[in-house]
């Protein structure tokens, strides 16, 4: 399958952007500029990591929405630090 054969492996860049994400801090940024650093790698990181697919079949789990609000939570904490 030639689709198999040269698919890219996201690993590499979802490890790069964590790293970032690890390590990124304030400084002397303002927190405008701060938090925009911060937005546009969550963003990024969301481009590359799959939401939770509901698996209950009737789609009354609402895992998708739980992702989003545990994700949201890990977005303020880090903001905060």
């Amino acid at each position: 399958n030639i689709l198999s054969r040269f698919k890219q492996d996201d690993a590499p860049r979802v490890y790069e952007i964590d790293q970032k994400l690890s390590s990124i801090q304030q400084g002397s940024d303002d927190v405008t500029t701060y938090y925009t650093a911060l937005v546009t790698l969550w963003e990024e990181h969301k481009n590359y990591v799959e939401l939770p697919v509901c698996s209950c079949g009737k789609c009354e789990c609402n895992a998708a929405e739980l992702w989003e609000r545990l994700q949201e939570r890990s977005r303020v904490t880090k903001f905060l630090m």
